[in-house]
């Protein structure tokens, strides 16, 4: 192929002759003489200076000594080369360019709040300013620049001088979670040069722990049935779970079995359940699993991925819950002994979560699920109590319960308030006679408010009798030892 037939555009002087090949891997040079066979430039060069792979080695500035590596880099036109034209990476008079665009995270409060920062240096040859640099959040695909997308303006009056930088940072409050592309667009009426102008970081800022929470696990499942976990998502906006992952307790050899949540979109949203499973024979026995509908989300695992394949110990094991950038959103470590204790075998049988507002390693917030199929995945669980939020010290839902394990109000929500930021909390049950049945929390340091789960059982793990019960609400003010008390009777019933 010849010379004009790849660069049909040249309408320079063109001199075809023939020399022997310039190497491609090693150092070489060229030597331009005059008609008097006069040295006029000469330049060796090194291959780690640019070009290759079809790309051209262009100068810089031809003002500039030919002889130093920093006056030389590879050509940037999309053809690769720039026969019988300026150079694309030539020394302009004006000319700013995007160096870089990088992204921190800084805590502020309790959130995370990312800061962008863009380097922009006028590698032209003269001053030049005033600059604008416009900040874009992508969120299609694609990464063009919609006005609707644009974050903020940046702007410099000072002329910026050639060959200085100059750092312009944005704080991005309210950034969304997870992975967020930036684009950086820089603007000037006298720059000569767009091609350096834009610029691309993409980042990911890390989930709040307990958005997404572990609310059901079934680690020891019927003979031809599989392990699976359920997810819940008490968010308030939707979530993208793609390279999220879960794990269990590492092995004494160090060893971890590890699953990643794959795909490109795997949006769920704000009340949302997430079910993992091991295969598909989950759909054999949950026939709700088989048609796709709003309101959940099912993962079928191959049992041979991760370290040692999906699977969870009988005798108990750990959960954890990973976001995109490794950070922990939620831990489970269980024991069978959650699991309710008149429940005869608990083969096939889930631990489900009492109030998924509740805490994720207390015993008492969690227990066997109840009905015939031993489990709810993608459903509301079958034990399910959300505390009351009303505005006394202490309050109970629901009040009467039956703790018969039918899978009906089995269990009562306590929810607390007090007055201090942080107290040490004591709860106690009495009967009618005073005797003391059960110490639901004993020295706890809690906030000034909280849910407790009472399951009806005494301090032997045996149920109750019906009847009224009272509970004793006590709490010191960490900070100034003020003693709250308060008092509430709660039924224990039967259902009719």
């Amino acid at each position: 192929v010849n010379f004009s037939t790849v660069h049909p555009s040249v309408t320079a002087p063109l001199f075809i002759t023939n020399f022997a090949a310039l190497n491609n891997t090693t150092p070489d040079a060229v030597v331009l003489f005059d008609n008097r066979f006069l040295s006029i430039d000469s330049m060796q060069y090194v291959p780690s200076w640019g070009g290759g792979n079809g790309k051209s080695l262009e100068r810089v500035d031809i003002a500039s000594t030919s002889t130093v590596m920093t006056n030389w880099g590879t050509c940037l036109d999309s053809s690769g080369s720039s026969p019988g034209e300026l150079n694309s990476i030539a020394r302009l008079p004006y000319d700013l360019a995007v160096q870089r665009v990088d992204e921190s995270t800084q805590l502020s409060g309790a959130e995370l709040v990312p800061t962008i920062s863009t380097t922009v240096r006028n590698v032209g040859k003269l001053s030049i300013g005033p600059l604008t640099l416009s900040l874009y959040h992508i969120v299609d695909a694609n990464s063009s620049l919609e006005s609707s997308e644009l974050l903020t303006t940046l702007k410099s009056q000072a002329p910026l001088g050639a060959g200085d930088s100059l750092s312009l940072s944005y704080v991005w409050e309210n950034a969304p979670f997870g992975e967020s592309i930036i684009g950086a667009v820089l603007f000037s009426e006298l720059d000569q040069r767009k091609r350096n102008d834009t610029a691309f970081v993409t980042f990911s800022l890390s989930f709040q722990p307990g958005s997404i929470v572990i609310n059901e696990i079934m680690y020891d499942p019927l003979d031809g049935q599989n392990e699976w976990i359920e997810f819940y998502h008490r968010g308030t906006s939707a979530v993208n779970l793609s390279r999220w992952r879960f794990s269990d307790r590492p092995t004494q050899s160090g060893s971890v079995n590890s699953f990643l949540i794959t795909g490109q979109s795997c949006i769920v949203q704000p009340g949302e359940f997430i079910v993992a499973s091991a295969d598909s024979t989950i759909l054999s026995l949950f026939s709700w699993l088989r048609t796709p509908v709003a309101g959940f989300r099912l993962f079928i695992l191959n049992r041979s991925s991760g370290s040692g394949g999906f699977g969870f110990n009988n005798a108990g094991d750990a959960i954890v819950l990973q976001d995109l950038t490794g950070r922990m959103i939620d831990s489970v470590a269980y024991i069978p002994s959650w699991h309710n204790p008149d429940v005869t075998t608990t083969t096939g049988r889930s631990l489900e979560r009492i109030n998924p507002d509740g805490a994720s390693n207390d015993p008492r917030n969690w227990s066997t699920a109840a009905g015939l199929l031993g489990g709810s995945p993608g459903k509301v669980n079958t034990i399910f109590t959300r505390a009351s939020t009303g505005s006394s010290h202490l309050s109970f839902t629901p009040n009467p319960f039956s703790p018969d394990g039918d899978g009906f109000e089995d269990f009562c929500g306590l929810h607390f308030t007090l007055p201090g930021v942080t107290s040490l909390l004591r709860i106690r049950i009495f009967d009618i006679k005073g005797r003391l049945v059960r110490t639901l929390a004993n020295s706890e340091t809690v906030g000034s408010q909280g849910d407790i789960v009472w399951d009806g059982l005494d301090e032997g793990r045996q149920r109750v009798r019906i009847g009224p019960y009272v509970v004793l609400l006590e709490a010191v003010d960490s900070r100034t030892g003020e003693v709250t008390t308060s008092k509430g009777v709660v039924v224990v019933a039967t259902r009719l």
